[in-house]
């Protein structure tokens, strides 16, 4: 949709996210969700979370691949420049958020720009992931990024772990 140039589409983007979140909250009476979002994906993801605070109320995790979060990668019009001022204000104290960047390999978003400076929020390299594996050691590209198995698996883990964590919380609570 383009939605990566302008900033009435990633609103669009952001509305329909929340409709989302609202129906699988009332229609599985779903108490926490996390979501996994690629590329703009994840900007339209924290844009919904900020513009539609009580429809996106069950979110507690939000894990972006390859996302620009610093700034625009490519910006032709204000509305863009405009969305980035307000994710760079918002607070996030009830959500964890994990970036994910490519690293080198992607050839759409440097890995500068996934970088997050927030409070629960935490920012790592596809290469951190791999250091292990050589054949991993300069990343991936941003396609790939969410297709990549072994990537994948460590996102499912941390998922898991998160979800787990969630519930141990809610368990105390009560």
């Amino acid at each position: 949709e383009g939605g990566a140039f302008h900033g009435a589409i990633l609103d669009r983007q952001a509305a329909f996210i929340a409709d989302v979140v609202q129906f699988l909250e009332s229609a599985c009476d779903l108490h926490s969700i996390s979501v996994v979002a690629h590329s703009i994906g994840g900007l339209s993801t924290l844009l919904s979370l900020q513009s539609y605070p009580k429809r996106m109320g069950a979110v507690r995790n939000v894990i972006t691949l390859g996302t620009p979060h610093l700034e625009p990668v490519w910006t032709w019009e204000p509305g863009m420049l405009n969305i980035y001022q307000k994710l760079l204000r918002q607070q996030l104290d009830d959500v964890v958020l994990l970036s994910i960047s490519g690293g080198l390999r992607d050839e759409m978003v440097p890995p500068a720009l996934g970088y997050i400076n927030k409070h629960s929020a935490i920012s790592v390299l596809a290469t951190d992931i791999f250091a292990s594996q050589t054949s991993h050691a300069l990343g991936m590209d941003h396609r790939a990024i969410v297709w990549c198995h072994n990537l994948l698996s460590e996102v499912r883990t941390v998922l898991y772990t998160l979800v787990q964590g969630d519930s141990a919380t809610r368990s105390l609570e009560l």
